[in-house]
């Protein structure tokens, strides 16, 4: 019987996995400038690189630990995508309205009174009180 890991992040995940995930983000170039070992830098495979990887823990270790970095990474830059842009669903109640009317504001007819007289701009570039 297997006991639970739940402060390994890796549990359930397997070397391949790992593997093929860096190389699709990083590719095979970035991967061996990363973590200099031969098996990412010349001709390199998934099936050789996970043969040498099996092999030789410290190596091992340097590829689990990009992994690791690399998924925190990617959490914190979605984390922060999350914070700078909430989805209009997702505004407290009330405020995508007032939004919504601020875009648009538009003036009804009988809110202008004909008493008040309309501001109109000095001309000259004299304001009001410098003619007096």
């Amino acid at each position: 019987m297997e006991t639970p890991q739940k402060n390994n992040p890796l549990h359930g995940i397997t070397l391949e996995r790992i593997l093929t995930e860096l190389v699709e983000h990083f590719g095979w170039e970035e991967l061996g400038y990363q973590i200099s070992i031969n098996c990412f830098n010349h001709e390199p495979s998934i099936k050789s690189s996970l043969k040498f990887l099996r092999k030789t823990p410290w190596a091992r270790t340097k590829v689990e630990g990009l992994y690791l970095w690399h998924k925190r990474s990617e959490e914190r830059k979605e984390q922060k995508r999350a914070r700078f842009s909430p989805h209009p669903e997702e505004k407290p109640d009330g405020l995508a309205e007032a939004d919504d009317q601020h875009k648009n504001p538009q003036v009804e007819l009988g809110d202008l009174s004909p008493e008040e007289p309309a501001h109109v701009p000095p001309q000259n570039g004299k304001r009001d009180h410098e003619g007096q």
